[in-house]
């Protein structure tokens, strides 16, 4: 029949306002197109924006919890720190609107509520590190979740991997560990 198409979420920025009134909606229609939570907007608003800035605490943990439930591993706590075109971030304004401490009681809710797929703390940590649309306090924020990362990651056998650069002029990847044996420096006999 066609009526009413999966494009049509973001097309007709249907997410917009329905947090604000209507979960069941809200829900059904993240179900059908999870990545419409990325769709931006006015001025380069996510729908955790429209959340954190016009509607109710409850009607940003819905937001935030849908990021975190569709997109578990990376994407949906960077989701959290996303800047819009003024550089703001949701996480900024729901802090603004409700305080620091109510909004991290429902972005600590959300992440025990959905802790069956752990984040990939790595993965998301040079993510938010690389990306410009992802401010940095999200690198912070994964530091202060576990510490312990820097370390795992410098000691681990990855490290060779994420000192890999890509050559943008070729677009090759270039090992920077390549020939270590001949860079060694000789020690006196």
């Amino acid at each position: 029949m066609g009526v009413f198409k999966k494009e049509d979420i973001q097309r007709y920025e249907l997410l917009d306002r329905l947090f604000n009134y209507a979960d069941t909606r809200f829900r059904f229609l993240i179900e059908w197109d999870p990545s419409s939570l990325f769709h931006r907007i006015n001025s380069g608003w996510l729908p955790l924006h429209l959340a954190a800035s016009e509607s109710s605490i409850r009607g940003f943990r819905l937001v935030f919890e849908a990021g975190i439930r569709y997109f578990p591993n990376k994407k949906g706590i960077c989701l959290l720190f996303t800047t819009d075109g003024y550089d703001d971030t949701p996480f900024q304004e729901a802090c603004g609107r409700f305080g620091y401490e109510e909004v991290m009681k429902s972005v600590e809710d959300t992440l025990i509520r959905n802790s069956d797929t752990p984040i990939n703390t790595t993965e998301a940590l040079i993510m938010a590190a690389i990306d410009e649309n992802i401010h940095l306090d999200c690198v912070y924020f994964l530091l202060r979740r576990q510490p312990d990362i820097l370390h795992t990651l410098l000691s681990s056998k990855h490290a060779t991997v994420t000192a890999m650069t890509v050559d943008s002029s070729t677009s090759k990847a270039i090992n920077n560990n390549r020939d270590s044996e001949k860079r060694k420096r000789k020690r006196g006999i």
